[in-house]
């Protein structure tokens, strides 16, 4: 069956691909729907695309069309939907990027401040697989204001395909959405063919295949855990060749990667490198950003009880969105073989079980943190061994 409808199959020409990251939230995602979203067509005053996008996907009743505007980075706010009623829909919209500090509160505060009324005001969180904003994200609003909507779900994937059917006398506009179904279900590893699906389905259920398949998940997640392992130590092997790192603090046993694994408990997984008493290089494997988990790294300090140490390695680092509260510098690795501990994808398993090419993802993470390292040791951001 792999052979009959992957392996045979060619990937098929796809311009967002081409010319853009599949995970770009910004100058993909948010800019085509956007465009989508206040799509019109010649003649016509009502958008379809918002009309269903709101009543299927976002779930918000009442919305007016009168004197609707969409707009993208106003305030702020990735995709901004308002009318001439003073009613808001905002879609947060998150691939890789983790949230900023009170990032929602403060759009739903702007927008009150701006004349909008409480109950008006709409938050949508759009991420891949439909993952909670994260409580430093939120500030104090009440969770229950947000709802999660996800690439994944059919709602969002039958919208699309809406839009496509819609756009049936505009050709360019109909493949356009066409590629774009196909970078969501590739992102969100919903791109199985449907006559492949039925037929995984068949033999699954044919004797008793599903039992067996019981007896592989436990044998997947001690595979998994193995490769994690391996991909570290060598990660490890590659650092011990470089001059000048500081010794490592490896928390890569078998225990705690099973914890992250197989989910039971969310660790601290990964090698860190102490700079001072609050602040150390890193790099991790987690499960968050929720909405993209994997690898991950760079300078992790806690801005509560460092001594104002986390904002000078923000600055002098020159970090912008990508920091935390507890990691002042992020560089998240925008690759297939990006690991996601509890949601590995096809091709990260493929690229992860070929010894050659886990090897030089190894090695290129290795430089990319001695060339951090370098960074920091040009910035003063370190304190010597002895002082």
């Amino acid at each position: 069956m792999h052979e009959k409808y992957v392996a045979s199959t060619p990937e098929p020409f796809n311009v967002f691909s081409v010319l853009r990251s599949e995970s770009d939230e910004v100058n993909l995602h948010s800019r085509f729907l956007a465009a989508l979203l206040d799509h019109c067509k010649p003649n016509e005053d009502q958008r379809s695309n918002l009309e269903a996008f709101l009543k299927s996907v976002a779930r918000v009743e009442g919305f007016e069309q009168r004197g609707v505007l969409v707009d993208r980075e106003k305030y702020n706010i990735d995709i901004l939907i308002t009318n001439a009623k003073k009613q808001a829909v905002v879609i947060e919209n998150k691939i890789w990027a983790a949230d900023q500090p009170e990032q929602l509160q403060r759009y739903h505060n702007e927008l009150i401040m701006r004349g909008f009324p409480r109950d008006q005001i709409h938050l949508r969180y759009l991420t891949p697989f439909g993952h909670d904003p994260s409580e430093e994200g939120v500030g104090t609003l009440n969770r229950n204001r947000i709802v999660n909507i996800a690439y994944k779900d059919p709602e969002f994937q039958d919208w699309l395909q809406s839009c496509q059917q819609r756009a049936y006398d505009q050709p360019e506009l109909r493949e356009s959405v066409g590629q774009y179904l196909r970078v969501i279900q590739k992102l969100t590893g919903t791109d199985v063919d449907n006559n492949h699906l039925k037929e995984l389905k068949s033999l699954c259920l044919e004797k008793d295949h599903l039992a067996l398949l019981h007896d592989l998940r436990h044998a997947f997640d001690e595979s998994w855990i193995s490769l994690i392992k391996s991909l570290f130590s060598e990660i490890k092997a590659e650092l011990a060749q470089l001059k000048d790192m500081p010794p490592d603090e490896h928390r890569i046993s078998d225990s705690i990667v099973r914890q992250l694994v197989t989910g039971s408990k969310n660790v601290w997984c990964g090698l860190y490198f102490k700079l001072t008493d609050h602040s150390w290089l890193g790099v991790e494997l987690n499960t968050w950003p929720s909405s993209h988990p994997g690898l991950f790294f760079g300078v992790a300090c806690n801005s509560k009880n460092s001594g104002g140490e986390h904002d000078r390695i923000r600055k002098e680092l020159s970090a912008s969105d990508r920091s935390t509260d507890k990691w002042p510098y992020i560089k998240y690795l925008n690759s297939e073989i990006n690991p996601s501990p509890r949601n590995p994808s096809r091709e990260s398993l493929t690229l992860m079980v070929n010894d050659a090419d886990r090897k030089k993802f190894a090695r290129d993470i290795a430089n990319e943190l001695n060339a951090l390292w370098h960074r920091i040791q040009e910035a003063g951001l370190v304190t010597p061994p002895n002082s």
